[in-house]
């Protein structure tokens, strides 16, 4: 269908980026995160238990839930945000957290003995140091979701055990182990036109039919994990950290800040032009000690295509540069450092104008997130190919159970 090419496209675009209590007694708590100006909610925030190092995000309503909390506070974040921290007991289980818009990150310059370009090159030699060269397992909790005007065209939960081979990422291996699919609405933006091409279609190709089961109108694909994981900092995809292009961003030192109680420098960043369609600002948060990388965040927006644009315009589209967020997060262990989170979101406004009948207009948000739970470096065991995920056939007939892998363990 033409509108969902068009949202297939921006996941495409994307892919390439590329997430002890009170009195000793375990509380559940739950809560909504929310702009203080705006009072918008917040998607994907950040919530650190600070004394057990537990961490959730935030869904796509700036909601949460933590289950057997055993921390005395909660630390809410977000880029460009000021942090809050709560202090809980008993009778905080149900909170309303408003984060207001920090200078934090502002215009602050620090002068250090390196520009941020000579020391970035340092950061660079670093990375086969600093991240494992040496292939391991991980578990982790996979999240992807489309929604129009919030209603759900998309929502998979699922938990993968991977095998990553910490060279050449493109040869991770992954089984599904679990899997969530929530009920989902039918898309409305350009329906009619969709209609006609749906029966177009399968009168012509009547042995499809069944991938329009229960009147959906779409089945929507994302890359899946290895997309979120081909993001790694150290393999010298990421524009920002390859010295070929520093040219084609502007380098400052922020303040000084700290990651997980270790002391870091950060530098932010601001493309000078529009960098491989995209036009972009973040931080580097990179560790003192190890001169690893251990934070990126970063917002921008996806430019169009020029040469997209008179097709669009021909057809009646309008589709405005879309706004995006971008997170990645490492922890440390045994002296290096491992990838714990990847996520991405965007917000994509799309105009569908007629001549002789009202426009329609239609508001998706997608999204994508990574959290890894357990990392085994060594005596992890090996995915058979027979139980290999293909992000090109359906999820649902891929789901091989593995013994003691349960949504308790990776959500």
């Amino acid at each position: 269908m033409r509108t969902m090419n068009l949202l297939r496209f921006f996941i495409l675009l994307f892919s390439i980026f590329l997430s002890l209590g009170v009195c000793g007694q375990a509380l559940q708590v739950s809560g909504i995160i929310l702009d203080h100006g705006t009072q918008e909610p917040m998607p994907y925030a950040s919530i650190l238990a600070i004394t057990s190092g537990k961490g959730v995000v935030s869904d796509a309503e700036g909601k949460f839930l933590i289950k057997d909390l055993n921390a005395d506070s909660l630390k809410f974040s977000f880029l460009g945000y000021d942090s809050q921290t709560y202090f809980l007991d008993q009778s905080k289980k149900d909170l309303r957290v408003e984060l207001t818009i920090s200078i934090f990150l502002g215009p602050e310059v620090i002068i250090r003995p390196l520009s941020p370009e000579d020391y970035l090159k340092i950061v660079i030699k670093r990375f086969s140091f600093n991240y494992s060269q040496e292939d391991h397992s991980i578990i982790s909790f996979y999240k992807q979701e489309i929604l129009e005007d919030r209603r759900i065209l998309d929502h998979v939960e699922a938990g993968f055990y991977s095998v990553i081979n910490a060279v050449d990422l493109k040869k991770n291996r992954h089984q599904l182990a679990l899997f969530h699919e929530a009920e989902q609405d039918e898309l409305q933006f350009m329906r009619k036109t969709a209609e006609k091409q749906k029966a177009k279609y399968l009168k012509k190709n009547p042995e499809e039919a069944e991938d329009f089961e229960n009147g959906e109108l779409i089945k929507s694909t994302m890359p899946g994990p290895n997309a979120l994981l081909g993001a790694h900092v150290g393999n010298g995809k990421l524009s920002i950290l390859d010295s070929t292009k520093f040219k084609e961003f502007d380098y400052t030192y922020g303040p000084d800040s700290r990651y997980m109680g270790r002391e870091v420098i950060t530098i932010n960043y601001n493309s000078r032009r529009k960098s491989e369609g995209v036009r972009n600002e973040g931080t580097l948060f990179i560790d003192k000690d190890s001169d690893a990388v251990v934070s990126i965040q970063e917002q921008g927006v996806l430019v169009i295509p020029l040469t997209a644009r008179p097709i669009l315009f021909a057809v009646g589209i309008k589709v405005e540069n879309p706004p995006y967020r971008l997170t990645l997060k490492y922890r440390p262990m045994n002296g290096q450092w491992f990838l714990e989170q990847m996520h991405w979101d965007a917000y994509v406004k799309i105009k569908k104008r007629h001549l002789f009948s009202e426009n329609e207009d239609a508001r998706f948000f997608l999204s994508q997130n990574l959290l890894i739970r357990e990392i085994q470096e060594s005596g992890y065991s090996a995915i058979p190919d027979a139980k290999l995920f293909d992000t090109e056939k359906k999820m649902t007939e891929q789901v091989y159970p593995i013994s003691g892998i349960t949504w308790d363990r990776v959500k």
